[in-house]
């Protein structure tokens, strides 16, 4: 992998930097991420998990980085796949940083069509529009029936008089 890499010039710089300084923040949904700082700070102060978790999610993703070309593999490096399992990049780097206290995790790196990991498995869920239309809620309007036209009409001025 790394002789891979070399040649086809892609440093650690590129994705490490990316990786490591919001601790793999980007990489995961916001749920994996503090499950993956939860084993990043439980490990030891100031954080040395850090190194082997790199090394484990190159681990995991080795054979998509080997088939690829630059620029796929760039793409794959800036953004892992959402069926990449924290637990089991966490439970490798653990292994990696101790192999006698931590047993190689054994399966696969991806979950099969869910992202997260456990009893809290969600589905993939593909959608049309990325944006979906909102509206102010109900308690914003002056009564349920009579709907305000413009949201700049939702608070009208008082008139004094002088």
């Amino acid at each position: 992998l790394f002789s891979r890499l070399e040649k086809l010039e892609i440093f650690p710089q590129i994705y490490g930097i990316r990786w490591l300084r919001l601790l793999f923040g980007r990489e995961f949904v916001f749920r994996d991420t503090l499950l993956l700082w939860d084993a990043i700070f439980a490990d030891s102060c100031p954080p040395s998990l850090c190194d082997q978790l790199v090394v484990s999610l190159l681990m995991s993703i080795r054979d998509l980085l080997l088939s690829y070309e630059y620029q796929d593999a760039v793409q794959l490096l800036m953004k892992l796949p959402s069926n990449l399992s924290v637990t089991h990049c966490t439970q490798l780097a653990l292994h990696l940083k101790d192999p006698i206290r931590f047993p190689k995790p054994t399966g696969s790196a991806f979950a099969q069509g869910a992202v997260g990991m456990g009893k809290e498995k969600k589905k993939v869920v593909k959608t049309k529009n990325k944006f979906r239309k909102i509206s102010a809620p109900k308690i914003f309007y002056k009564n349920q029936a009579n709907v305000l036209k413009a949201p700049f009409e939702l608070v009208k001025p008082l008139l004094f008089l002088i």
